[in-house]
């Protein structure tokens, strides 16, 4: 009965973990504890895909790394209180601690149909669209005349992943999502009629000024990862002159408004070198120099993007 009870009061407390961890070191120590145990459980021992070992590892540690400093981040103020609370809440109660509700309900029905868990995500391209022409990237061979899915008929795709999988997570991937236009609704559209769902957005970034920083800030469930192939001259080798400093603009945009970001890619001849430097020069707070965003480098892509 008190090994009931104290579950309980643990349930309790990451369920509210949003709007406790600032204030208690032993919601953010239990926190953290429950994360890596959840991922070890999940990468490690249960290995659904029976993925081999070392790119299990692999896996494990860019997880542990992302969750440690998205919760250093959290820690030292940088993220908005929707986002504290809001991704937090949706990240605990549905990944880390047994599904309750409709969400349970959802994924036993999917493994007693299928046989096996129920996807975790969807991965979908809003619109083929893209302000962008970079060198390489499909979405250059587009028109712009088509290639978008109507926001009802995507709503309604987003309602029942939710629904039929008990999922909570959704990365949009392009063309490029900021450009989306349907029905007289944008991107952020769903995020607001969705948060229940965590949102991870690949973007270029080039449209994130500070009116849409602030609105991502205000929903809470908006995750971007910025891609960026470097330093000024390789990013604009590719994407065009001028936009490695609209770049750096989003990410100042989104560190004032509190919106945790990313900036993902597969180009290994220049990240790995850049991308630190960049995270702690050109992004510091008002006070004291510190990043404004956990960057971090997607080498072998072809292995990441199916758990990303």
């Amino acid at each position: 009965m008190e090994t009931y009870g104290f579950e309980r009061m643990v349930d309790y407390l990451l369920s509210n973990a949003g709007s406790l961890m600032h204030h208690i070191p032993m919601v953010r120590n239990l926190f953290m504890r429950k994360a890596r145990q959840a991922a070890y459980e999940y990468l490690i021992k249960e290995n659904p895909d029976r993925r081999p070992i070392a790119v299990q590892m692999e896996k494990l540690q860019i997880t542990l790394s992302l969750m440690e400093t998205a919760f250093k981040r959290m820690e030292e103020g940088l993220y908005s209180k929707n986002v504290v609370n809001r991704a937090s809440k949706i990240v605990i109660e549905e990944l880390m601690l047994e599904p309750k509700g409709k969400t349970r309900q959802a994924k036993e029905a999917f493994r007693a149909q299928y046989g096996r868990r129920p996807p975790g995500f969807l991965v979908i391209a809003p619109t083929l669209k893209c302000n962008l022409r970079c060198k390489g990237c499909y979405a250059k061979s587009f028109d712009g005349s088509s290639g978008t899915i109507p926001f009802s008929l995507l709503d309604r795709i987003l309602t029942e992943k939710t629904d039929l999988w008990g999922s909570h997570y959704v990365a949009w991937v392009g063309g490029e999502p900021t450009v989306y236009r349907s029905e007289g609704k944008d991107i952020l559209d769903f995020a607001e009629r969705h948060l229940d769902n965590l949102f991870l957005m690949f973007t270029n970034g080039t449209l994130i000024d500070q009116e849409v920083a602030k609105r991502m800030a205000d929903l809470g469930n908006v995750v971007p990862q910025v891609s960026v192939e470097g330093f000024e001259k390789e990013t604009d080798e590719r994407r065009g002159k001028g936009v490695f400093k609209k770049i750096l603009r989003a990410f100042e945009n989104m560190r004032e408004a509190g919106v945790p970001s990313g900036s993902p890619s597969h180009r290994c001849d220049t990240m790995p070198n850049c991308l630190p430097v960049m995270n702690s020069s050109t992004s510091t707070s008002r006070k004291r120099r510190q990043p404004s965003h956990g960057s971090f480098s997607i080498c072998r892509l072809a292995e990441t993007t199916a758990w990303i």
